[in-house]
């Protein structure tokens, strides 16, 4: 069981203690629940907007019965606990969402997931990015650089990647912005790797210039892309300037 899962099941234990204080959850031996229409192999892109249009009918509907639980729920505790939860699949909903958008671009032709060649990619959406940078992970070791903590990275991902803590703290695998500013270019010792550098607005502000925050990121790309590495870029939109902005999406692929 994945740590989100434990999480989830702690929560629901919890509340049913709160429902009933003198019983146990019974196990019911019931067949594994399965995901309608079931496919035993995603061929197709249909085929996964099919499945995850499902997941949030599910997430949706379950966000729904725990609201209506807290409303009628007289106990403050029972109150507090079911909006939690409520919460809980409005994130797994929003999650699930993004990656239905990104596999939506791909079906109407604006992102070509098999086709994708060794360049830089700029996201302003961090979850769609991620996702994007899954994908390549089906083929290419990964690294990646953000302000989530390296356990945070791994409990999104649910797998060992190499993460290193964009922060000002003195720690193992952690990295300041100046200093991943200054050291882009070396990122790429190896070809077919896939890069993903979240928060890119903290390299901005660490920067003297916008001149040398664009020079670093260019030498990244260029040093990427002559050994065939990926580079994804996320970052707010807001924290730039318009015209920085334009001049980034001229150098990367803007994506989403």
């Amino acid at each position: 069981m994945s740590e989100e899962s434990e999480e989830h099941r702690n929560r629901l234990y919890t509340l049913f203690k709160k429902l009933y204080p003198n019983d146990e959850p019974v196990k019911v031996e019931a067949p594994p629940i399965e995901v309608l229409p079931f496919y035993s192999e995603f061929e197709t892109v249909d085929d996964y907007l099919k499945a995850l249009e499902y997941c949030m009918e599910s997430e949706l509907f379950a966000k729904k019965a725990y609201e209506l639980l807290a409303q009628k729920a007289e106990d403050e505790d029972v109150k507090a606990l079911a909006l939690q939860l409520a919460l809980f699949e409005e994130g797994h909903y929003e999650r699930i969402k993004k990656a239905y958008e990104l596999f939506t671009a791909v079906k109407q032709g604006s992102i070509d997931l098999t086709g994708l060649s060794p360049m830089g990619y700029l996201f302003s959406d961090k979850i769609k990015a991620r996702y994007l940078f899954l994908e390549l992970l089906n083929d290419l070791k990964g690294v990646i650089f953000s302000r989530d903590s390296p356990e945070e990275i791994k409990r999104w991902m649910k797998k060992e990647i190499i993460s290193f803590w964009i922060t000002s703290k003195t720690c193992q695998q952690c990295i300041t912005p100046r200093k991943l500013l200054e050291s882009l270019e070396d990122i790429p010792k190896e070809e077919n790797l896939a890069i993903l550098i979240e928060n890119i607005e903290t390299l901005r502000i660490a920067a003297d210039s916008f001149e040398e925050f664009y020079t670093n990121i260019s030498k990244l790309k260029d040093e990427a892309t002559a050994k065939k590495c990926y580079v994804i870029l996320c970052g707010n939109k807001r924290a730039f300037e318009d015209k920085e902005w334009a001049i980034l999406e001229s150098e990367f692929k803007y994506v989403s």
